[in-house]
């Protein structure tokens, strides 16, 4: 199950979050990345953040780990939130 991107990442009082949609379906999901997850994964690579954009490689991992959570989710699940041991576990 393939998500692109729907909305811009946003920051958020947790860390940041943006929307997705299936590729082959049509739900969509909001996608909840910590800053912690977001911090643990950037540091050690020397990744830098500016602003609200989100680096291909962290976006591509979170991506991928949204989707392997979807895919165990419940069917009613609107948003998968990453943590730390979620994104770099």
């Amino acid at each position: 199950m393939p998500l692109s991107k729907k909305t811009e990442p946003r920051k958020t009082s947790a860390g940041m979050a943006f929307d997705v949609y299936e590729t082959d379906g049509n739900r969509s999901y909001r996608i909840q990345v910590t800053e912690e997850a977001i911090e643990d994964f950037c540091d050690p690579r020397g990744i830098v953040i500016e602003g609200d954009d989100l680096p291909t490689p962290l976006f591509e991992k979170i991506v991928l780990v949204a989707e392997k959570l979807i895919q165990r989710a419940h069917p009613d699940v609107k948003t998968v939130t990453i943590d730390t041991k979620t994104l770099n576990g």
